[in-house]
């Protein structure tokens, strides 16, 4: 379990109120929470729909800058952020997921790491059938204003991951080649993540699953 180093009712109060303000000019904000496994842990979800275009719905934790990542050098703290051209509440699960498992198993990370058959940990079977993984990356669809930047708290500042769903065989080529090779990709096609219905990129003529790993 992660060292308790909670954030202060007033820096609580503080990122609710920067998250809100990155939302602004959304169409609707709504609020859920769920369990992580953790007693006494939850995670909030923020889901806002037109944002960060009028097409993409906006998805943020709130609650996962609770946990301390110091032990792994790393002094600052993480919210995670995701956008879909999907207004449905679903992938929310997705978020609430990540975030949860992070908390569960002590599982810092970075921009290149992937979580292992997060879709249907989530209960989302027709994604899981699709792109089961989730990767994290810096997040791109949002300013250096918002989401794509930091917010600093009273005592902590907070950085924010992006996840996206992924191909087993965009996971086979990202952990043979490196993320770096792979997003030469999106820098020569566009990024679709935002899509559910994108197809591979490593093939995109025929995104097929092959038996995923297990393990997380």
């Amino acid at each position: 379990m992660l060292p308790s180093s909670r954030l202060s009712n007033t820096e609580i109060d503080q990122l609710f109120d920067k998250l809100h303000e990155f939302v602004r000019g959304a169409a609707n904000t709504s609020y859920a929470n769920y369990e992580t496994g953790v007693t006494g842990r939850q995670i909030g979800i923020m889901r806002s729909e037109g944002s960060p275009r009028a097409n993409l719905t906006t998805w943020c934790s709130f609650g996962l800058a609770h946990s301390d990542w110091s032990a792994f050098n790393f002094p600052h703290r993480l919210e995670i952020v995701q956008a879909w051209a999907d207004p449905g509440p679903a992938y929310e699960r997705l978020i609430a997921t990540v975030a949860g498992t992070m908390i569960s198993v002590n599982k810092w990370v970075k921009p290149g790491s992937i979580f292992l058959n997060s879709a249907a940990q989530a209960g989302l079977d027709e994604l899981a059938r699709r792109m089961p993984h989730s990767l994290v990356l810096n997040p791109y669809l949002w300013d250096s204003d918002t989401f794509g930047g930091e917010v600093q708290l009273a005592t902590h500042r907070v950085w924010f991951l992006q996840i996206v769903s992924i191909f087993e065989d965009e996971r086979l080529f990202i952990e043979a080649e490196g993320l770096e090779t792979f997003e030469e990709f999106l820098s020569a096609e566009g990024a679709r993540f935002p899509n559910p219905d994108r197809w591979s990129y490593v093939n995109p003529q025929k995104s097929v699953i092959s038996a995923p790993p297990t393990s997380q």
